[in-house]
């Protein structure tokens, strides 16, 4: 889990800050630096990315893997949905997949002032550089936990759409293939070779 520690008073990659310009009409909400630290370090930056931060427990709530596991508040969970409830969570906690969301959680000196928070790749604004003192450093989300959002970050928006295959069409090539070892005199084994019919490949 991220952990979030007190400010150095230093913006950079991770800073937590407050006192955004989300627009009229946005709800005031603390947003982390996204930013390249050297960009920002050697004044290379003419803006400042900044992702808004959600409350964790609530954006969990509403969400529709917790929606799915058809969970009534107050009642006896089996050994299956147990099961799945963990699962959902620790998916979170321990940041296992590339989502939307990037949770951290504050230090036990931070944990009286702020809730665990996720980091919201889809709300991002960016500010001149020269507005960022108008920013207030709240706190920092520190190393290797920065370097790890950031990664989170780029794969989340790397992301490529392609077409699903459909499961009927693959499961008959996999229903046919010999999954036994074959082995020569000395014990070795002998890996299966791909072989084509270039006279029945279709012509380009």
């Amino acid at each position: 889990m991220a952990r979030i520690d007190i400010s150095t008073g230093i913006l950079t990659t991770g800073t937590i800050v407050s006192s955004i310009p989300w627009g009229q009409g946005e709800p005031e909400q603390p947003g982390i630096v996204l930013s390249n630290a050297c960009d920002i370090e050697h004044n290379k930056a003419g803006y400042v990315i900044i992702a808004g931060l959600v409350d964790a427990k609530e954006t969990l709530k509403d969400s529709k893997e917790y929606a799915n596991l058809n969970i009534t508040p107050g009642s006896e969970l089996s050994k299956g949905k147990k099961k799945s409830l963990k699962n959902f969570f620790e998916d979170y906690l321990f940041n296992k997949g590339i989502t939307r969301y990037y949770m951290i959680y504050p230090s036990k000196e931070l944990e009286p002032y702020m809730p665990a928070m996720m980091v919201d790749f889809q709300h991002l604004i960016s500010i001149p550089v020269n507005d960022i003192n108008r920013l207030t450093l709240v706190a920092e989300l520190r190393s290797p936990y920065r370097e790890e959002m950031m990664h989170h970050f780029t794969a989340y928006t790397a992301r490529v759409p392609v077409p699903r295959e459909e499961v009927s069409d693959i499961l008959p090539m996999l229903t046919d293939l010999d999954i036994t070892d074959s082995r020569d005199g000395n014990g070795t084994i002998n890996h299966g070779q791909i072989e084509f019919n270039s006279t029945q490949l279709p012509s380009p």
